[in-house]
């Protein structure tokens, strides 16, 4: 899933309760690091962070992993693409973001090919290789190679040493940053609720140990 915005909890507990299934699937974010902006950051970068550590304590077989892109600089790169490709068999392309605002309130247009035969198959694998390899600085080729070795995209985007694509861990977020979160400020899921907050209230479903103040492992 590459997308501007990582923030839906609706989408995060259908992945959650994937990732607790034994024969689960491998889930792999990619996003923008730190938003550009204040009010996005306060918002959108505080949810995402909720939202990631739910999903790394739901990761008991060590199949979710998030990322942000950089340049070959190390300076961040804003991702804007709302792409998501599911098991190469389905590819979905458009303008919505995975947050409240585009599954309710925002007026979105997506397209989803969904090919039934291997030819098919086979451009939407090619267009996530390259589309990998291009963020990592190398070819569709030279990823393929590496994952069809290691059997898992995420194990193998983090073998590149380029260090091109950072892991995205969930960072503990301040007291003020909670609240944007769990009243999802900024982030209505439609026009019955964009001026009544209350109605929206997402509490944390943190299991942390009060013993621990880090940031979880990714």
């Amino acid at each position: 899933m590459e997308n501007q915005y990582f923030t839906s909890p609706v989408i995060a507990a259908a992945l959650a309760d994937r990732l607790a299934e034994v024969d689960g699937p491998e889930v792999v974010v990619v996003s923008t690091g730190k938003s550009p902006s204040w009010f996005d950051s306060m918002t959108m970068d505080t949810a995402r962070a909720e939202v990631l550590f739910r999903l790394e304590q739901a990761d008991t077989y060590n199949r979710f992993f998030s990322f942000a892109p950089l340049t070959a600089h190390g300076e961040r790169i804003i991702v804007h693409a709302k792409v998501t490709i599911v098991d190469d068999r389905l590819l979905r392309i458009g303008s919505t973001n995975l947050n409240n605002r585009s599954m309710g309130l925002d007026t979105e247009c997506d397209i989803a090919a969904e090919p039934v035969d291997a030819a098919g198959r086979a451009v939407i694998a090619a267009h996530r290789h390259r589309t990998i390899g291009h963020w990592l600085g190398g070819t569709a080729d030279e990823f393929a190679a590496v994952e069809a070795v290691l059997d898992s995209t995420g194990a193998a985007i983090c073998s590149f040493e380029s260090q091109r694509l950072k892991p995205l861990g969930a960072e503990a977020p301040t007291r003020i940053q909670r609240l944007f979160a769990e009243w999802q400020f900024g982030d209505p899921t439609s026009t019955s609720d964009a001026w009544r907050p209350w109605k929206r209230l997402a509490r944390s479903r943190r299991t942390r140990p009060a013993s621990e103040g880090g940031q979880s492992a990714g």
